[in-house]
């Protein structure tokens, strides 16, 4: 857990854009407001992100106030009070102070929207305590309508509201950025705001995947939000630590809030599904989370870790054994993250790792084979499959074979590449315009045939990926081929 402490002062240094802009306002008697992260984490002394502001004059007012300033405004949902604000390639988001009616359904937009004039009136319709802290653009002075400053020293998330059902069931997605600010500021949940999310946690049902999947990934990557990851390093046993990592923490919370079941529903099937005890600790939803837990701060490779044996309990009940769920995994991972509507990319690259992570589990392939594999699937997803297998490894609670496996795969990746060998057809030192002239062949098959061969050879042989020699084993290859009658 991080140690950070609030800053001792009734004000904060106000972000140069912000403080620019601040003057436009007092002039006109609507000072501006910093709020939120900006405030929040200046506060706790972390980076600053997204620069939120607000003030009592409306929207429909800006353009007058900003005129002749070279502040470009761009409306997002000005009936509710809220533009962009862009200066000099800095954008902000601005917001009229508000008070919000909402539905119940729990849907992420209020239904009505009153403004007001007040800072405290705008605290109070905020998520958290801590995110309802304001600071005077021009002075830095701080006002904390909520008590977020007394939170922040006891390091809480707490409800901005004595009655924390108010917050969270007015908009769904609230009980998820509760899970994400908990476990990327390393804070702890009021108790009763930690019970009314698992209250409300099916209200999640209701908010667009898209809004689900931007806290899954940022909860995802919640580790690395503030701290710099040392686990990028070459995998090696010796000295390795988890502790508790604070993405493991988002997911453990959004299991036991209830709230896994409406983002990554499948992964509760291997809830009390124990597997083999030699190569296994956990069960099987223990194993994906801890496994994720362990894993490199890349978005795919946290995926693929946390999904790689998602098909197992699947595979279990119909056939009585786990042999398949990397197959059954891949596909059950491209459903999944189709529904959150991932981008596809990404998508393809998570069931890609989990459809090959079993790949040379006992270190039974030879060199040669491993190398072209390895060139068949290219540098970059060759090096994630090894993360996924280390996290794998790490993830069981188990110290035996697989180790092997792992740091076997990584020997061989890493000398593949200090070697310079190909992992892809066009590094090699011909151009099939070349083949065909120094085999005397028209464009066909045949082309490919040999750059294909060529390009296999040079992975499990990299001194060989030069012109002349390439050359020379092209019209080998050619000659081949004429005596095969067009086979190789």
């Amino acid at each position: 857990m991080a140690s950070y402490t609030v800053t001792e002062a009734n004000r904060v240094p106000i972000e140069a854009p912000v403080k620019d802009l601040s003057g436009a306002f007092e002039r006109a008697g609507f000072p501006l407001y910093a709020v939120g992260g900006q405030v929040r984490n200046a506060l706790l002394g972390l980076p600053i992100g997204d620069l939120d502001v607000c003030a009592a004059l409306p929207p429909a007012r800006l353009p007058a106030l900003l005129e002749g300033t070279g502040v470009r405004i761009v409306p997002i949902a000005p009936e509710f009070g809220s533009v962009q604000l862009h200066a000099n390639g800095v954008m902000m988001e601005y917001t009229t102070f508000r008070s919000d009616t909402y539905g119940s359904d729990g849907k992420h937009r209020p239904q009505g929207v009153r403004f007001s004039q007040t800072v405290e009136e705008d605290a109070f319709r905020r998520d958290f305590t801590v995110n309802a802290i304001y600071a005077r653009a021009a002075t830095g002075e701080i006002t904390d309508p909520t008590g977020g400053i007394a939170d922040l020293e006891k390091r809480v998330l707490r409800c901005t509201t004595e009655n924390p059902d108010r917050i969270l069931q007015d908009d769904g997605l609230r009980t998820l950025r509760l899970v994400r600010f908990a476990a990327e500021l390393g804070f702890g949940v009021e108790p009763a705001s930690y019970e009314s999310a698992r209250k409300h946690a099916s209200l999640l049902e209701d908010i667009p995947v898209e809004r689900i999947w931007q806290e899954l990934r940022k909860c995802l990557l919640a580790d690395v939000r503030y701290r710099k990851d040392e686990r990028e390093r070459p995998f090696r046993t010796e000295g390795h630590s988890l502790g508790d990592p604070a993405h493991l923490r988002a997911l453990r919370l959004m299991v036991e809030l209830g709230m896994m079941r409406y983002v990554l529903p499948e992964l509760l099937e291997g809830e009390g599904v124990k597997q083999g005890e030699r190569y296994h600790a956990y069960t099987v939803l223990d194993h994906n989370l801890m496994s994720c837990a362990w894993s490199a701060p890349i978005l795919s490779v946290r995926l693929a870790s946390l999904l790689h044996d998602v098909g197992k309990p699947r595979c279990l009940a119909a056939t009585g054994r786990m042999l398949g769920h990397d197959l059954l995994g891949a596909d059950m991972s491209r459903d999944m993250l189709g529904r959150l509507r991932v981008e596809r990319t990404l998508t393809e690259r998570v069931a890609d790792l989990v459809r090959i992570h079993m790949y040379d589990l006992n270190s039974g392939a030879k060199l040669k084979t491993v190398q072209k594999r390895f060139a068949r699937l290219g540098r970059e997803l060759s090096r994630e499959f090894v993360w996924v297998r280390e996290a794998d490894f790490l993830g069981s609670g188990r110290l035996d074979p697989p180790v092997a496996s792992a740091m076997r795969l990584q020997d061989i990746l890493d000398d593949m590449i200090a070697q310079g060998a190909p992992f892809a057809p066009s590094d090699l030192r011909i151009t099939g315009q070349e083949i065909m002239e120094v085999c005397d062949i028209k464009p066909g098959p045949k082309v490919g045939v040999i750059k294909e061969k060529l390009f296999l050879h040079c992975a499990a042989n990299p001194g060989d990926n030069e012109n002349a020699k390439l050359r020379a084993m092209a019209k080998r290859l050619a000659a081949s081929i004429m005596e095969n009658n067009g086979r190789l």
